[in-house]
């Protein structure tokens, strides 16, 4: 089964996870909602522990809308104008999995019961799987 996932650099993928940071912002946005794997980049920063190009929790993508002022807290971020606040909920760590990362929502291919697991902690019911065919969205994964 396929599940969108999105990479952040460390900490703020720990962040995440942490429960400390509810907000992700990008410049683009996203149609999708559901079931969203946080992974960390490979890319190593000082005073971080890591883990690093790996997945570290589920969350679900619950809206997708212009970032405000008042979004600075959740996100961990300064406002800035043009960002999207990608707004987490449900977040759940999980035991740190290797992941190759990569740029924009992309799709990772799970086990049929890891995924089901996912769905079960997060207390979704199944969803169809993602079809095969490129997002248009995604711009071919760049």
């Amino acid at each position: 089964m396929r599940i969108k996932a999105l990479s952040l650099t460390q900490p703020w993928a720990n962040w995440i996870a942490e429960g400390r940071k509810t907000i992700e912002t990008r410049m683009w946005g996203t149609t999708y909602r559901g079931p969203l794997l946080i992974c960390a980049t490979r890319q190593r920063v000082p005073d971080c522990d890591g883990p690093y190009g790996a997945a570290v929790c589920v969350a679900e993508l619950v809206d997708c809308r212009p970032m405000g002022p008042a979004d600075e807290t959740p996100a961990m971020c300064e406002w800035e104008s043009g960002r999207r606040a990608w707004v987490l909920a449900n977040v759940r760590p999980i035991a740190p999995a290797r992941i190759r990362g990569r740029q924009r929502l992309f799709d990772v291919i799970l086990p049929g019961d890891v995924y089901f697991d996912l769905l079960r902690i997060l207390g979704m019911p199944p969803v169809p799987p993602v079809p095969s065919v490129v997002d248009p969205e995604q711009g071919g994964g760049s």
